[in-house]
């Protein structure tokens, strides 16, 4: 297996990066890697495999998410051929080609550090610095998240924002000082999801052997049903296929030919 790889990501950036394979990891060309990035982690596609050791160091390949090619060698070229063109970074190109379920959840989390646990225990005993260059707010926030950390192993950035108020600017702050450390724990989404579908039940002959008079011709309730669907989706079949808002399903669900029904993808 080759030792290094270069990596597609969809950064404005027209280039490849190159990552080490780590033994045991079968990357293939046209698949996708999460490699780590900067300070955080993204999935890119495999654009090539060898041996050439790069003169600058090299990160780990996190992991294969992709055992075979999701772009075949027709699609990369295209997508390349798309770069050239447009002058579009290659890694955003290859990006907008791949379905939405290939996305990966991206998850930071924060912990407090020993460091932070003893500003914190400082700042109870003697109060906030006076030589401090932060706000007494942004003193106060600052404490805020060290106290809410204190009580926790781990916190996401999300809960972490709504429940103590404090920036992503301020945030990236602690973790300069060491107070907080911060680990981005992204990994690929699960592409399986439950969609609400509407199932035609079996209809009576054209309810004659209804016993609801209200039933009406079934053929005319298949028609109307057929034109009101038909009307309602057609402008979105044209640019994002298929997608059925639930607030129509649950309209055509209550017409007695339909039920509501549930399948996974």
């Amino acid at each position: 297996m080759p030792a290094y790889c270069d990596v597609a990501l969809p950064v404005p950036l027209d280039t490849a990066f190159s990552y080490r394979v780590p033994d045991g990891m079968e990357p293939a060309v046209g698949g996708r890697v999460l490699v780590p990035f900067r300070q955080q982690r993204m999935s890119g596609i495999v654009v090539d495999l060898h041996d050439r050791k790069p003169e600058v160091t090299t990160k780990n390949v996190v992991s294969v998410l992709d055992p075979v090619p999701v772009l075949d060698a027709q699609l990369m070229r295209l997508g390349r051929w798309i770069a050239d063109y447009y002058l579009a970074p290659v890694g955003e190109v290859f990006r907008t080609m791949l379905p939405l379920s290939a996305e990966f959840k991206r998850t930071i989390l924060y912990r407090i550090a020993d460091q932070g646990q003893m500003a914190l225990h400082m700042g109870g005993m003697s109060g906030s610095s006076a030589r401090a260059r932060r706000t007494p707010e942004e003193q106060l926030v600052e404490f805020r998240v060290l106290d809410y950390l204190a009580n926790r192993e781990e916190v996401r950035a999300e809960s972490m924002r709504s429940a103590t108020g404090a920036s992503r600017s301020l945030l990236d702050g602690m973790v300069r000082k060491k107070w907080i450390t911060r680990e981005d724990v992204s990994g690929a989404r699960d592409a399986s999801r439950v969609v609400r579908i509407a199932v035609l039940r079996a209809a009576e002959e054209d309810g004659a052997k209804s016993e609801d008079p209200s039933a009406g011709s079934g053929q005319a309730a298949r028609r109307s049903i057929q034109s009101l669907v038909y009307c309602r989706f057609q402008p979105l079949t044209s640019t994002a296929g298929f997608a059925a808002p639930s607030a129509l399903l649950r309209y055509v669900a209550v017409i007695s030919r339909f039920s509501p029904g549930s399948m996974e993808i």
